[in-house]
């Protein structure tokens, strides 16, 4: 019992955001599925790469080892590997496509939609790995891996559209360098964002603070960028 009312509490918002997706046509019922898959597989290869790495990570010591393991071993892997499953669904593939010919709003909101799958998906898969082996941060790893994990993927999202913006004809033109200095831009904060909120943790006591507040902004700009390509 104790076991269901686990995988019910860490699974509860991608089942809230897959009603969501399918009520509003962002994606079927069969594509939220695989996607929730993608997330898995997210999670799984970010673990094994992870462990991989830990005997790299003993090479360095102290103030070093805290920020290789917050901006090399969590934030640019996790958000790496975030964004090379998000890219690899056909779906979105399609839509940032479509979106670079004709910048439509539908496309553009049904790639975001699946950005948050899998951020979800990956926080909802994370939280359960961590639980089992801690139950006492079910409640906090819970929030603050959903709020990290989801504004990041959202800004993946935005990279990949932004990546391919006027890539066929939009109504503001970008050369190949320009395009991708803005893209990248996203990219970049994502991971720095994961990081410092991980090296924060890292340091503890006052700096959980800085950590929070954050996240919380991050998750306001995140909330931004979704209401943006209404």
């Amino acid at each position: 019992m104790i076991l269901l009312q686990l995988l019910f509490f860490c699974f509860l918002p991608p089942i809230i955001w897959i009603a969501y997706g399918v009520y509003s046509r962002f994606f079927s019922f069969f594509q939220a599925v695989r996607g929730v898959l993608f997330g898995l597989g997210a999670v799984l290869l970010a673990a094994a790469l992870q462990w991989l790495l830990d005997p790299l990570t003993r090479v360095f010591s102290g103030f070093s080892a805290l920020l290789f393991a917050s901006f090399i071993e969590a934030a640019l892997l996790e958000e790496g590997i975030k964004l090379l499953m998000l890219n690899s669904i056909p779906e979105v593939r399609a839509r940032s496509h479509a979106f670079a010919c004709d910048s439509s709003p539908l496309d553009m909101r049904s790639l975001l939609s699946f950005a948050v799958l899998i951020g979800v998906s990956f926080a909802s898969f994370e939280t359960l790995m961590y639980t089992l082996r801690n139950p006492s941060v079910l409640f906090l790893r819970s929030v603050t891996s959903l709020f990290l994990h989801v504004s990041t993927a959202l800004c993946s999202g935005v990279f990949l559209l932004r990546l391919r913006a006027d890539a066929g004809g939009g109504a503001v033109r970008y050369t190949d360098a320009a395009r991708y200095a803005v893209a990248a831009r996203y990219a970049v904060a994502s991971v720095a964002l994961h990081g410092f909120y991980n090296f924060c943790l890292g340091l503890g006591g006052f700096f959980i603070y800085p950590a929070y507040v954050s996240l919380l902004l991050f998750s306001g700009f995140a909330l931004y960028l979704w209401k943006e390509n209404e």
